[in-house]
Order: C-alpha cells, then sequence, then structure tokens
C-alpha cells in the first residue's frame, strides 16, 4: 500500500471517528479531529462546509446539513453552500427543499451551470417539466456543449414523445464527446438513439 493510500485510510478512520463524537455531543473532541484532518479552523464558515461536504459523500446526511446550515448561518452569500446543501436534500428526496437551496444558489451567482442542471434535475424528479426544460435551456445558452444539460433535455423530449428533437440532444451530446469536449459512456446513450430507424441507419 502506497503512503497516500495509507494516508486517505487513517484520515477516512478519523473522520468516522469525528462523525460518531459529533453524534454521541462530543462536539469539542470532534472539533480536534476536524482541524487536524482539514488543517483550518473547523468553525470557520469554509471548513463546515468542506466538513459538511466531507458528511455527505461519507452518507452523514443528517450531520451534512447540521453542517452545511451553520455554514450558511455564518455566511449566507455563498453559492455553493447552497448547491451542496441542495444536493443533500435531493439525495433524501426531499425536493422542495433542494430546488430552494438550487435558486438561491443560482441567484447568487447565475454564471455557474452546474447550479442550473442540478435545478433542473430537481424539477424533473417532481414532475415540473416545463421548469425543468427551462433550466436545460438556460444552461445550453451559457455552455452549449454541456452534456448533462443536452442529455437532460432529450430525456424530457423522449418523455413527451418528440423522439426527433430527444434525438437530436443525444446526438449533439455524442458528437462533443467526439470532439473531445466532454467524456460520456455512449454506450448508455445508444439504446436511446437508437428507437428509430432513422437512427439505427445513421449509425
Amino acid at each position: 500500500r502506497s503512503t497516500l493510500e495509507s494516508e486517505i485510510v487513517i484520515e477516512r478512520q478519523e473522520l468516522l471517528e469525528a462523525f460518531s463524537l459529533h453524534s454521541s455531543g462530543n462536539r469539542g473532541k470532534a472539533e480536534i479531529l476536524y482541524q487536524k484532518i482539514i488543517g483550518a479552523d473547523p468553525r470557520h464558515p469554509d471548513s463546515l462546509h468542506i466538513i459538511g461536504g466531507l458528511a455527505f459523500c461519507m452518507g452523514e446526511d443528517k450531520l451534512s446539513i447540521e453542517m452545511l446550515s451553520q455554514a450558511i448561518q455564518l455566511n449566507s452569500d455563498r453559492s455553493h453552500y447552497y448547491g451542496t446543501l441542495g444536493h443533500v436534500y435531493k439525495k433524501q428526496g426531499k425536493l422542495n427543499e433542494a430546488i430552494q437551496c438550487y435558486l438561491k444558489a443560482e441567484q447568487l451567482d447565475p454564471s455557474v451551470t452546474e447550479i442550473k442542471i442540478s435545478l433542473a434535475k430537481a424539477y424533473h424528479l417532481k414532475g415540473r417539466l416545463y421548469d425543468a426544460a427551462t433550466c436545460y435551456g438556460k444552461a445550453l445558452k451559457a455552455k452549449s456543449n454541456s452534456v448533462p444539460a443536452l442529455v437532460g433535455l432529450g430525456t424530457i423530449y423522449k418523455e413527451q414523445g418528440h423522439t426527433k428533437y430527444a434525438e437530436s440532444m443525444y446526438l449533439k451530446s455524442l458528437k462533443v464527446e467526439a470532439n473531445g469536449g466532454v467524456k460520456v459512456k455512449s454506450a448508455l446513450l445508444m439504446p436511446v438513439i437508437c428507437n428509430s430507424i432513422e437512427s439505427i441507419q445513421h449509425y
């Protein structure tokens, strides 16, 4: 095992221990470990955001929401704080809360294409297809070669029975990959594209 791998294992163990201490009410000892792991004041909003993100990645959703909410209380002007909190809520199926977080994130920083896509996905899961399509459209206006936006919009078209429009979006996403813009697993898209004879002939 390499030195880096060993360090990752140790930090993961320390992080799990910190989460356990935190959840059991021993915030002081947890903060000592947090500071050791991230090398910064664990009460700083950026640190709280990092810890909240790590908790989310490790399945500690309740703790993640707590830490991210604290970060926002201390600094409510950071778009990515709301974006990360939105991801946690979406994972939990709390789509209304996720949408509100994404809307706030977009309001704070309209330039972030990923937030528009996250908002579109949440709307899509809620069945609000028009709002989802609008968000994907905004994402594509900002970044015309966004594969997630092209695929997402294509999926909405497909669900509405607009096969030609769906195929157009999927084909554009594949062209982006072919041009080296973004690498995606084309095989995942092929069964959808090949639903019609015309698409099969193109390939």
